[in-house]
Order: structure tokens, then C-alpha cells, then sequence
């Protein structure tokens, strides 16, 4: 029996987009494989699509939505996908709205019309209120906190993508803790795995893969240019790249820490092979501005073998510890360059044991992560809603 898959999300879905994009190709590819037809929404844009490769495949769907680039631009896609969903969505199908306030919006017409005919799942890649409600759109936080409760109150499933993001929302709605459910992000082991690292005499290669936004950038500016002060003698061994795409770029930086932009997903695997250490680094100790959930860069350098080195956070910490990495207090940018110097001495000393024993911890760690894990806790969770998808032979 085929099921109807129907995912929402508010996203442009770029071919070299931010989580979203990096989680639903991975999720796509393995869902296509069980016995299901999918149907996506999503936001219409120009350029490279993710989706692009999926064309000419039967088994899937896709609805554009042209938003303008009004004030309302996010009730306009609302508007346009619950007309897509009204034609296409049938009893018996399954929603999965990516996120609780944008995509999450569609819960209550969703239900009005379908009753509990359609099972309606919220799969949440952030803390949603904190991400839509900084700055000037703080104002908007007591109607956005009311609807993610009605819309989670509302929905029959409930999916963090990490054990962070899971822990936070049990704490908030615990009346709803029955039908929240961990399916933390993953990474394709089989890609990553067994990277060997390129030992390099005379450099030693930092690398940041992440949003340039300055809750998790500006740490990495701080602690990088601090240390090049501190020890000029390693100003030409030491290089810093720096990979991703936003507004956060300080003016002013050694010329070290060298921005290259955007990382194209399949290149990815080259630069961590490139690289001896990750650098994961937030400005805070708590989810009062980060997203959460488990960093899929993260992941990707585990997996890879890299030493990672980062901030006591609990987007961290649900998998870094001290056997397979290295934990920093937020701000403590004097410790984190006495922890790279210590690194890089004894890189360049030929004592770097300690620290491999640590990268190989790492590894093993993300292939409990993998794609294969990923799917089967999504299959579980609709075996519980009464839909036997599974992997077709």
C-alpha cells in the first residue's frame, strides 16, 4: 500500500541552503524508498532547487508558492499552500509541517477542514519563537507563543531534531509530553567516515562550517583574533577558513581567518579532509537567542574524524563530551586559545596522540547518527499513528 506524504515548509529550499535543506535531502532520498508518494510545498525562488534532481520522479510532487517580499509575505504563503493542500490532501494522508509557527500555521484550518482524518505532524528545526521574535519582531512573541500552543496542542505528532530542542519543549508543554518525540538530525556516515586527515609539516588548518550570524560567528572572530595576538609565531602556520553565507562578517580581521563563502554540500567532504579542527562556537550558554538542535556541520566533522572544539551549550553538549571533544565556556576566549595553543604546539611537537585518541571518539560517536538511525525512528513513530511505511526491497 502506498501512503501520501505531505511536507510543508517556508523555506526557498536552495540547492546549497542552511539545516532545512541539508536535512530534507538526506530525509527525501530514504523516503522515496519506502512506499510512499510525497507531495512538498514550499516557498518559490530563483536559482539552483534543491529539488531540481527530483523531476522526473514519479512518486513526488511539488507545489511552489511566489511569495512577495511584503510585511506579509509569510501569511501570503500560508494562503497559497492551504490552496495546494485543499485540492491535494486526502483523508488518511499524513502532513508533516516543517516548523511550528510558519508551516505550523496550516494546523488549525488543516484540522477545521479534515477533522482527524489526516494525521498533522510538527517536525521542529528551531526554537521557533526565539527565531522569529528577535529585534523588532520581540512585539510578535505573545501572539507566536500562543499559536505554537494551539498548533501543537492541535497536531498528533510532535518532532525535535535534537535531544536539546526535545528536552526544551517537554519542559514547556507537559501535557503534551506523550507525543513529542526526538528524531535528531543526522549525517551520511558513508561519506564522511574514514577521511583521512592531511598532516601537514607547516600548517595547521581551523575551520568554521556555519551560518555567519554572531551568535555562533562572533566566538570564532574573538577567540581566532586573540590568539594570533598572543602567539604572532604561529600567524603563518595557522589558518582559519571560514564557510557559509550570512550578514554577520566583522570588518576588521587578520588576515588568517580567510571568509571563502558558501559551501557547496558536495564539497563538504574535501574541506573537512582539508581541515584539523572544528570549531563550534555560541555566544551564550543557554537557547535565550540560538536555534538549537543538533548542528548538522557538527555531525559532518565528527564523523570525519575532525577535533572539535566547543562552547558548553546544550546544542553541544547532547553529544560532545570529554571523550570526543573538547568543551569551552562561552566568552572564555582566553581559555580557548590556551586550549589551540596547547593543540597546535603539540601538533607541530609530533605529540598529537591524546588529541587523535579524541577524533576517533568522535567518529564513532556520529555513526549512531546516521541517515539509516534517522529513518527508522520516522518509521517508528508512524507505525504508532497507524502507517506501516517501510523501506521497499
Amino acid at each position: 500500500m502506498l501512503f501520501n506524504i505531505h511536507i510543508v515548509t517556508g523555506s526557498r529550499l536552495k540547492e546549497y541552503g542552511g539545516g532545512v535543506e541539508t536535512w530534507l535531502d538526506y530525509f527525501l532520498y530514504n523516503l522515496l524508498q519506502a512506499n510512499v508518494n510525497v507531495s512538498i510545498y514550499y516557498v518559490e525562488s530563483s536559482g539552483s532547487n534543491l529539488l531540481n534532481k527530483y523531476k522526473n520522479n514519479s512518486n513526488i510532487k511539488l507545489y511552489s508558492s511566489l511569495v512577495d517580499n511584503s510585511k506579509n509575505k509569510s501569511i501570503s504563503f500560508v494562503k497559497k499552500t492551504l490552496s495546494h493542500l485543499k485540492k491535494n490532501v486526502k483523508d488518511g494522508d499524513i502532513c508533516v509541517l516543517i516548523g511550528s509557527i510558519i508551516a505550523g500555521a496550516l494546523t488549525v484550518p488543516l484540522r477545521m477542514i479534515y477533522k482527524n482524518n489526516i494525521r498533522i505532524c510538527i517536525w521542529i528545526r528551531e526554537l521557533a519563537l526565539n527565531a522569529n521574535t528577535k529585534g523588532k519582531k520581540r512585539i510578535l512573541y505573545p501572539l507566536f507563543y500562543l499559536e505554537e500552543k494551539i498548533n501543537m496542542k492541535l497536531s498528533d505528532r510532535i518532532f525535535t531534531n535534537g535531544y536539546d530542542t526535545f528536552e526544551y519543549y517537554k519542559s514547556k508543554n507537559k501535557k503534551l509530553t506523550d507525543k513529542i518525540f526526538a528524531i535528531p538530525n543526522a549525517v551520511d556516515c558513508k561519506k564522511y567516515t574514514g577521511l583521512n586527515e592531511i598532516m601537514r609539516p607547516d600548517q595547521f588548518k581551523v575551520i568554521y562550517i556555519a551560518r555567519l550570524i554572531k551568535e555562533r560567528f562572533y566566538g570564532v572572530c574573538q577567540a581566532m583574533t586573540l590568539f594570533y595576538m598572543k602567539y604572532p609565531e604561529y600567524r603563518g602556520k595557522v589558518i582559519c577558513e571560514v564557510w557559509g553565507e550570512g550578514d554577520y562578517v566583522p570588518t576588521e580581521l587578520p588576515n588568517n581567518i580567510v571568509i571563502k563563502g558558501p559551501a557547496k554540500r558536495e564539497i563538504i567532504p574535501d574541506i573537512l579532509r582539508e581541515a584539523n579542527l572544528y570549531l563550534c562556537l555560541f555566544e551564550e550558554a543557554t537557547h535565550k537567542t540560538s536555534g538549537g538542535g543538533l548542528s548538522h556541520s557538527l555531525l559532518e566533522a565528527m564523523a570525519s574524524g575532525k577535533l572539535c572544539v566547543c562552547t558548553n551549550h546544550p546544542a553541544v553538549t547532547q553529544i560532545i563530551n570529554e571523550t570526543n571533544g573538547i568543551i569551552v565556556e562561552p566568552y572564555g576566549y582566553e581559555q580557548i586559545v590556551n586550549v589551540l595553543y596547547d593543540i597546535v604546539t603539540s601538533y607541530f611537537n609530533g605529540n598529537y596522540g591524546h588529541y587523535r585518541l579524541i577524533s576517533k571518539n568522535a567518529e564513532l560517536t556520529a555513526e549512531k547518527y546516521s541517515c539509516e538511525t534517522h529513518m527508522q525512528k520516522f518509521y517508528e513513530n508512524m507505525h504508532g499513528l497507524g502507517y506501516s511505511l517501510q523501506k521497499s526491497l
